[in-house]
């Protein structure tokens, strides 16, 4: 119950059942706690997080693992109190990839590249992986593009071309009567393609009308931004919106699965969608649930 409240980013609930678990004396471990913090961390409840994960050893008698600092990590840096974050990251010994790449990925959303490239010295200081991991290295790329650093960002390509490094593509799914249709980037594959592009683009007018502005710093080519805009347009998730708009009955709840995290662009581009088009639109990423709905999403912008 605790990880399906923090998926679903409902931090309070979550923190009330704990509260329930204590009241009912049933014993609290490692794996209740981390519960928890992930939900906190989802729902940006940041003092909440902080408050539990110095309660663990004081009050509970548990000592925080590795896991936990992690997810007290990630919700410091997605409220962007990045250098705070970084602290608890220098208390964890031995850190794994996903310690880095938690880091990293709160330097993409800030568009910190100081403090991104520091970090990644001392990993390979510290002999780790993470400058071989796909994941860190892409992370690392996107940080220079949206900072206009085409030299660094084609370096890193080259680097892991050479190496053999390989990125995993982004890929969104919807299932409709019972078919599971796939999406990538700008995916021209699919029968009903033309029909998607001319939906999408009468979409996007009506948000820019609305008042959309499309985050341009996730296209991640050196292009200019009309380029960039149509690029965003034809993101993969946006495509299986545009089906789900197209087979399905008005009304309906679009569910979207995606393989790796959802952009920001798409992100707010979804819960303005959800508005215009009256529809919930759910998104499952590698993190979490999404919820839009009326034009907000029920991770109140701690994407």
């Amino acid at each position: 119950m605790l990880n399906g409240y923090a998926i679903h980013g409902h931090g309070k609930e979550a923190l009330s059942l704990l509260k329930e678990m204590q009241n009912r004396r049933v014993e609290l471990d490692e794996v209740s706690l981390l519960c928890a913090l992930n939900a906190c961390s989802h729902a940006g409840m940041v003092e909440d997080a902080l408050r539990l994960y110095q309660s663990m050893e004081k009050r509970l008698g548990i000592k925080p693992t590795m896991h936990h600092q992690t997810a007290v990590m990630d919700a410091l840096g997605r409220a962007g109190r990045l250098e705070e974050a970084e602290q608890v990251m220098q208390q964890v010994e031995n850190p794994d990839i996903v310690v880095w790449r938690t880091f990293l990925g709160s330097c993409r959303v800030h568009g910190d590249q100081e403090r991104a490239e520091r970090i990644l010295q001392r990993a390979k200081a510290m002999a780790m992986g993470a400058n071989r991991d796909a994941p860190t290295l892409v992370l690392l790329s996107n940080i220079y593009a949206a900072n206009g650093e085409w030299e660094k960002v084609r370096a890193v390509r080259d680097r892991m071309r050479k190496e053999g490094i390989r990125k995993e593509p982004g890929r969104s799914s919807i299932e409709i009567d019972g078919e599971v249709h796939s999406f990538v980037v700008a995916d021209t594959r699919h029968p009903d393609i033309k029909q998607i592009h001319a939906l999408l683009h009468k979409l996007y007018q009506e948000m820019k009308e609305a008042g959309f502005v499309p985050e341009t710093s996730f296209v991640l080519h050196d292009v200019d931004e009309e380029t960039k805009e149509e690029h965003l347009c034809f993101h993969s998730e946006k495509l299986a919106i545009g089906l789900g708009l197209l087979k399905t009955p008005k009304g309906t709840t679009l569910r979207i699965f995606k393989n790796l995290r959802v952009c920001r662009d798409c992100h707010n581009a979804t819960a303005l969608i959800s508005k215009l088009v009256g529809r919930e639109i759910i998104v499952r990423d590698a993190n979490r649930f999404h919820h839009f709905k009326d034009g907000s999403c029920s991770c109140n912008n701690y994407w």
